[in-house]
């Protein structure tokens, strides 16, 4: 799973990154963050069908 920058900045912890390409598309995903309502929402979307 691939994180946004903004994702990654707002995570408390060390997030260690790997540059790996998946093989299998059903395992591509990104992950972003969006304030919602003044909540913070995490949305996850798979890269081949989005």
């Amino acid at each position: 799973m691939h994180g946004t920058k903004k994702l990654l900045d707002a995570i408390p912890f060390d997030v260690m990154l790997d540059n790996e390409e998946e093989e299998n598309e059903l395992y591509a995903w990104h992950a972003n963050l969006l304030v919602i309502d003044r909540r913070k929402t995490l949305v996850l979307m798979n890269n081949s069908n989005r």
